[in-house]
């Protein structure tokens, strides 16, 4: 991810707050940590948005099989120190919502 920002491919991305914490300085000066959190209820999401609504299906098929035995994504799953991902409801993500609304103010 972070070769994939420096080179300007990216906007944006994520990092586990250790991974960064571990970064050098000279690379942390050049990020600009958007928000960080150590509260056991945020979780990483990962959203569709209008424009990709009919891929959602297939990505969230793709990404609840990561943590399969022989899955490619295992790998990626464990650099990022992440099980797997959980599949989320409407609920769930109102939920996450609501409570980055209250974190920001």
């Amino acid at each position: 991810m972070l070769k994939i920002i420096a080179n300007q491919e990216a906007d944006c991305g994520f990092f586990l707050k250790e991974a960064f914490d571990d970064l050098s300085a000279p690379i942390r000066r050049q990020l600009r940590p958007v928000m960080t959190s150590q509260i056991s209820l945020v979780h990483h999401v990962l959203l569709v948005g209008p424009r990709c609504a009919d891929l959602r299906e297939s990505l969230q098929t793709l990404v609840l099989g990561m943590a399969e035995p022989g899955s490619d994504g295992r790998a990626t799953l464990q650099a990022l120190g992440l099980s797997g991902w959980d599949r989320q409801d409407q609920e769930d993500t109102e939920f996450m919502i609501d409570l980055m609304d209250t974190l920001m103010v």
